[in-house]
Formats: C-alpha cells, sequence, structure tokens
C-alpha cells in the first residue's frame, strides 16, 4: 500500500489606504508552502519521477494606486512580483 503525504500552508493579507475620494493605495502579499512525500511503488526504492520529498515555498506581493486626476483623466499604477 502507497502512502502519501501532503502538506499546504497558505496566507493572504490584503491592506487598503483612502487618501482622499480621489486617491487610494492598496497592497497584497500571498505567501504558500507545501511539503509532500511519496514513497514510490516499491518499498526502499527509488520509484521514478515524483517520489520522493518535494518542498514548495512561494510569495507573492502587489501594490497599486490610483488618483482620479479629472473627470477624463485617471492614474493608475500596479507593480506585482512573486517567487515561485
Amino acid at each position: 500500500r502507497r502512502l502519501r503525504d501532503s502538506n499546504f500552508n497558505t496566507g493572504t493579507v490584503r491592506l487598503d489606504h483612502v487618501f482622499n475620494a480621489s486617491q487610494n493605495l492598496f497592497g497584497r502579499g500571498s505567501f504558500g508552502s507545501e511539503e509532500r512525500f511519496d514513497p514510490g511503488f516499491i518499498p526502499g526504492a527509488q520509484a521514478g519521477f515524483g517520489s520522493g520529498t518535494a518542498n514548495n515555498d512561494t510569495f507573492g506581493l502587489a501594490v497599486g494606486y490610483n488618483n482620479v486626476l479629472t473627470s477624463d483623466w485617471i492614474l493608475e499604477t500596479r507593480v506585482g512580483a512573486n517567487n515561485q
């Protein structure tokens, strides 16, 4: 019998700030962590692609700024990064 084990931990935080009626800012950060173990089909032997221990940590960040300049013009800025 093949016994696989997986653990997942994730989280996201978002912050918003309104400077005034025409300007706002937001930031968001996310993380994830995965630990996985797959013993393969043959006990005690490395049994090919995908078997064994695997760890995967991820992180993402996003920041945005909005400014209503006039009734015809809006400034919207976004920046993001991630690591996988």
